[in-house]
């Protein structure tokens, strides 16, 4: 079925888990951009579950970290390293490595789609059920991706002086100062 993504996902889990071969199984997204050495250095970290820090694409562009259903604030996360998901949080799947014995130990499919709730995202829900199957998740604050997303650029005047304004989802993201770069 053309664009479910949820259904296209638990495929991708039951082609990985046919092929004792593959160890891992990465989930991207096709609105995301990323270093060319992400993948290698998410398999260093040597974790059963990883995700490369990744914002949200509407303002204010906090990370896809949730806690207890709300957006957690960027500033509070670290600075660099691992970041170990608490009680309570769940993140999108980004740049989501995951081991194979993860996928083995959950019950198909991996991936609902339209589930509603304190959890309504497919991703934050497939977080949650590898958190309750006993996993640890971590985000990796040193590996980073870039999210895609549409802005729309509207001139505006600030006093005697344009200046672009951002909106994005039907929000203002930033005034910015034009500024020629040569």
């Amino acid at each position: 079925m053309a664009g479910n993504v949820a259904n296209s996902i638990n495929e991708a889990f039951t082609a990985t888990l046919a092929d004792p071969k593959y160890e891992w199984c990465w989930l991207m997204g096709d609105d995301h951009t990323f270093p060319h050495d992400v993948l290698l250095n998410l398999l260093n970290r040597d974790v059963d579950v990883v995700a490369a820090m990744c914002l949200n694409r509407f303002p204010p562009f906090d990370p896809v970290i949730l806690k207890d259903g709300k957006i957690k604030p960027l500033e509070d996360l670290p600075g660099e390293g691992l970041y170990e998901l608490q009680d309570g949080e769940t993140c999108g799947d980004a740049g989501l490595l995951i081991l194979r014995h993860v996928l083995e130990a959950i019950e198909p499919p991996w991936y609902e789609r339209l589930r509603f709730g304190s959890l309504g995202v497919d991703d934050q829900v497939f977080v949650d059920r590898v958190k309750r199957a006993g996993f640890k998740i971590h985000t990796d604050l040193d590996n980073r991706l870039g999210h895609m997303t549409p802005f729309t650029l509207l001139p505006i005047r600030k006093g005697d002086k344009w200046e672009v304004r951002l909106i994005c989802g039907g929000k203002l993201a930033a005034d910015l100062i034009p500024k020629r770069v040569q």
